[in-house]
């Protein structure tokens, strides 16, 4: 409550500023998100494996000139980000009639919706312009689409009443165990570039990172046993987009 207090005041301030922009206009377009954190182990090899997945962003900026070259621009954003976790591991044993082998493979497709804030300082010219500067992101919603097969063979052939495979939604602001199991306030950095086309049309390339953890738990406990790791799960995101400026 806390958090989406001092993410509201902000969100207050910045819709406030509007007011006083000498530009203003909207942007929409594609990100490209992973999330990555320390990866689960296994006899000293990673089992746990990422990999990212396309979302959109859509919203509102506003510009400030403070002086020929430099600014401030003030963005309010709706993004959705999405990324997928995949373990596979698997083990081997001898027996009479072949080798035992059970090979594991669990996937979870993440989608993250949230509000957010950046806050840039730009620099450049009529034609590109250059910025950087912080963000403030809020999750409002976080679900995870997990699917799971254990497949049990030896000697080569399948055993079917060994063998099983699994779907799950878990909805990670609402679930039993660690609900909500994601922070909801997102505090990061982004950089970037835009090229204006026109006047009132540019093409905005961003590079965009957390600097905070994106679970409500800086540890993780193993699948194998009772020990738990530090782990500091982060967002990498990749955005494209256009802004439409009046």
């Amino acid at each position: 409550m806390k958090s989406l207090k001092v993410f509201l005041t902000l969100c207050l301030v910045a819709s406030f500023s509007f007011a006083f922009a000498q530009s203003f206009g909207f942007k929409a377009g594609a990100n490209y998100s992973l999330a990555y954190g320390t990866p689960e182990q296994l006899n000293g090899e990673d089992v746990e494996s990422v990999k990212g997945n396309v979302g959109f962003q859509i919203g509102a900026l506003a510009g400030f000139d403070l002086s020929d070259a430099v600014g401030l621009q003030v963005e309010l954003l709706y993004e959705t980000r999405n990324s997928t976790k995949t373990i596979e591991y698997g083990s081997v044993e001898s027996s009479p009639l072949g080798d035992l082998n059970v090979a594991v493979q669990a996937e979870s497709g993440n989608t993250y919706s949230l509000i957010n804030l950046p806050i840039l300082l730009t620099f450049g010219n009529e034609k590109v312009k250059f910025y950087a500067g912080p963000n403030v992101g809020y999750m409002i919603a976080g679900k995870s689409d997990i699917s799971a097969k254990i497949t049990t063979s030896i000697g080569g052939q399948v055993l079917p009443d060994f063998s099983s495979e699994d779907e799950a939604e878990i909805d990670q602001f609402d679930d039993e165990e660690c609900g909500p199991c994601f922070e909801a306030l997102e505090i990061g950095a982004q950089a970037g570039v835009v090229y204006n086309v026109t006047p009132g049309l540019g093409i905005d390339l961003r590079l965009g990172h957390s600097l905070t953890d994106l679970t409500n738990d800086d540890k993780d406990e193993s699948l194998f046993n009772d020990e738990t790791r530090d782990d500091q799960d982060r967002q990498f995101y990749v955005q494209l987009g256009v802004q439409f400026k009046f």
